[in-house]
């Protein structure tokens, strides 16, 4: 699989969205000298699996294929690169809402509730 800076650039864009690359790189603990070389297209070679995981885990809101598809490496499926703690507080939130445990969702779907459960990450914390 090829990997393009330029269409990985793009894509980190969007991972980082409304944040700032200090809060991005705290976020996902990838280094911010890492993420400036991303986002201005000067890394020439795809970044390591591990690097494109922790992207992924401070991304909810884009697809983790699109980010592995970016990154050069080949995409092995949601679930399993989860956190425990990821697949907890899922299972959580399908229980609150009311959804058989069960049912298969779409991708907007979960898309859908996990940005519920962020905007409700962000009430609390600025209640603190």
């Amino acid at each position: 699989m090829a990997f393009d800076k330029h269409k990985w650039a793009e894509v980190i864009k969007q991972c980082i969205g409304d944040r700032s690359m200090n809060e991005f790189a705290r976020i996902s603990g990838v280094n911010k000298a890492s993420i400036s070389y991303f986002v201005n297209e000067k890394q020439d070679k795809k970044p390591t699996y591990e690097t494109v995981e922790k992207i992924c885990n401070a991304s909810p809101l884009v697809p983790e294929k699109e980010i592995f598809e970016a990154a050069g490496h080949p995409y092995r499926g949601s679930n399993e690169s989860l956190p425990q703690i990821a697949k907890e507080i899922m299972s959580v939130l399908i229980t609150e809402a009311g959804i058989d445990p069960n049912t298969e969702l779409t991708d907007d779907e979960v898309e859908e509730y996990v940005a519920l459960f962020k905007k409700c990450v962000e009430i609390k914390k600025m209640s603190k």
